[in-house]
């Protein structure tokens, strides 16, 4: 069975980031590597990384930004190592001083390249870090 690393992008990339596909390329022929585009909705990319490890048993979590805030709480619950690459634990305080629209800076698979972070998108990831 080959070894599987899940990488988690952060906040304004994608998984055609740089970092994912440096990881890629590091492990060619070696290790699969799953680059996937992370919802947006703190819910919604835990719901889609739990799924996906449920489907895909990544051996690790390599995670950054604020993939490694999705990441920690994911390797927690699901009993996954992780590597956290500079995490942001703090999301409300990061979203709060850059509300407005935005721009990914990496191209995501469906295309969609403009978000929105608003009161109610820190509202969610005030939520998640409360009950954490």
């Amino acid at each position: 069975m080959t070894a599987k690393i899940l990488f988690l992008h952060g906040f304004f990339a994608s998984g055609s980031c740089i970092p994912a596909q440096a990881l890629k390329q590091a492990f060619a022929g070696k290790t699969e590597v799953l680059t996937p585009d992370l919802p947006l909705h703190p819910h919604e990319a835990l719901a889609f990384i739990t799924k996906l490890c449920e489907r895909e048993h990544p051996n690790i979590l390599v995670v950054n930004s604020n993939g490694s805030f999705l990441g920690q709480i994911a390797a927690s619950r699901l009993g996954i190592p992780a590597l956290l690459g500079n995490p942001h634990f703090e999301m409300t305080r990061f979203l709060s001083e850059r509300i407005r629209a935005h721009e990914y800076k990496s191209p995501r698979a469906d295309g969609r390249q403009h978000f929105v972070i608003d009161q109610p998108l820190i509202n969610e990831f005030a939520d998640i870090q409360t009950h954490q």
